[in-house]
């Protein structure tokens, strides 16, 4: 499957394509948050994890799923929200993933590195002291180069 073909402008996060169809919504709260939906055949597990917090702009995963992981799904349920998100937490972890980022307003590169900065949050827990480093080097020396030209 095309993975970037699941995610076309101005759709809604939790039907992201004119293809997607079939959806199974796992987790409501104001708008569908949990759940999957079915492209051309194949099973796509999505979920909203960053940004939840604000409403302004969210953060979405989107996850291709084996035919035999979505038979599994029917048989499945949940006596909470958090073993909800521990279980979709498990099956994003590890494979290969779309994400998209809907916010309908501001400038495209305010926009994006707010999303940026949530994911080098949300990354950080889990990065070594070295590898912290080398990262917050290499945007002191983005932002020197930039202020060397100007």
């Amino acid at each position: 499957m095309n993975l970037d073909a699941l995610v076309t402008k101005g759709r809604l996060p939790w039907s992201p394509s004119p293809d997607a169809h079939d959806p199974d919504v796992w987790y409501t709260y104001e708008y569908p948050r949990v759940g999957t939906f079915t492209v051309k055949g194949v099973t796509v597990l999505f979920d909203v994890f960053g940004g939840v917090e604000t409403e302004m702009t969210t953060v979405w995963a989107y996850a291709a799923l084996e035919p035999s992981e979505a038979d599994e799904l029917a048989e499945v349920s949940f006596d909470s929200v958090t073993e909800l998100q521990e279980f979709v937490q498990e099956k994003l972890n590890g494979r290969q993933l779309v994400f998209a980022l809907a916010d309908d307003r501001g400038d495209l590169y305010e926009v994006a590195t707010t999303f940026l900065d949530q994911v080098l949050q949300q990354s950080r827990a889990k990065l070594d002291a070295g590898t912290r480093f080398r990262a917050k080097l290499a945007e002191v020396d983005a932002a020197a180069h930039d202020l060397v030209e100007a």
